[in-house]
């Protein structure tokens, strides 16, 4: 259930790194939601917290999983590659 999906295909990891609601992010963790579900732009938690300028998020989640740098979307994008071509140089540090 806490990885359900809605119609875009966002789980509820998606959204909040989105949004950057970090006490959500770490009660979803905590409750076992995956850090590595594609939504339908073939993006992860990560990509959307970088995308939205979420330091905080993506902090933490890099933390608890390095590898999730390095996913790329369907156009080939890295979480680093949204938060630097969206102006987002905070979560480039």
């Amino acid at each position: 259930m806490v990885d359900q999906m809605n119609y875009d295909q966002d789980t509820p990891m998606h959204l909040v790194c989105h949004n950057g609601y970090m006490e959500v992010v770490t009660l979803l963790h905590n409750y076992g939601a995956r850090l590595d579900i594609l939504d339908e732009d073939e993006r992860i938690s990560l990509h959307r917290a970088a995308a939205e300028g979420q330091t905080g998020v993506v902090r933490q989640l890099v933390e608890w999983d390095k590898r999730l740098m390095l996913h790329k979307d369907e156009h080939g994008n890295t979480p680093l590659h949204l938060a630097a071509g969206n102006g987002k140089s905070l979560c480039r540090e």
